[in-house]
């Protein structure tokens, strides 16, 4: 029927109305410091899994790898831009090895160092003292049954990441460690806002003594001025 009411909400508990504003009521004054933790946490998780894969795969040759050597190579610069002023980058390499295989890319280039601040132009090109990787240089390499490589990795960047790397962990540690400073400092702000002030703290000790002696919650009539009455509470 149309004039059916509707509906009545149903209260939330009073726990649960607490529960779910009590971030919102913890923030007050300490949003700069929240926004940093948040900013090293999400730096942290997103860097864990690929450093992790760089690692594994690190690790996949140092058990089934062998070495040879790169006779010629390519690399690819580009530019990377930001607020603080751009810079160039290799983004990848092949290589051709020494058994004839060609145009072989090499993974993880650059693991050492990245940034490059110097005039470089962008593209495919042959490598210089600048971008590195001039051969000949050791490739550390995984073959499948038929012989083919499947995985390369320069020495440099190889020893990189199997001579007691923790990237992965520093990552992980940066994710729970902005996650945990954010816990604990919504939970030290919101003891202090709850923590009265000393006006309010004084008031309550005069009311709890008024009414320890007197018996009384109301404070005694103060005369003004003029001869009016006002009360205190």
């Amino acid at each position: 029927m149309s004039g059916q009411r509707g509906e009545r909400a149903v209260p939330l508990p009073t726990w649960v109305s607490r529960l779910l504003g009590w971030p919102d009521d913890s923030t007050d004054g300490i949003s700069w410091l929240l926004w940093l933790c948040a900013f090293f946490s999400a730096f942290g998780f997103s860097f864990f899994p690929i450093d992790l894969n760089d690692r594994n795969q690190a690790d996949s040759l140092r058990s089934r790898g062998e070495w040879t050597t790169a006779t010629s190579s390519e690399v690819r610069v580009d530019y990377v831009g930001g607020r603080g002023g751009g810079y160039h980058e290799v983004d990848e390499v092949r290589v051709r090895l020494e058994d004839g295989s060609v145009d072989v890319p090499l993974e993880n280039v650059n693991a050492v160092s990245d940034s490059i601040y110097d005039d470089v132009r962008q593209g495919w090109q042959s490598p210089t003292e600048i971008t590195g990787y001039q051969p000949p240089f050791d490739v550390r390499v995984r073959r499948d049954g038929r012989g083919s490589v499947v995985m390369a990795m320069a020495r440099e960047d190889y020893e990189y990441w199997t001579q007691d790397n923790s990237d992965p962990e520093i990552g992980l540690s940066l994710g729970f460690g902005g996650l945990g400073v954010a816990v604990v400092a919504l939970t030290l702000n919101s003891l202090r806002l709850r923590r009265p002030s000393r006006g309010q703290a004084r008031s309550r000790a005069e009311l709890r003594h008024r009414v320890a002696t007197t018996g009384k919650r109301a404070a005694p009539p103060k005369r003004g001025r003029k001869g009016k009455v006002s009360w205190r509470a």
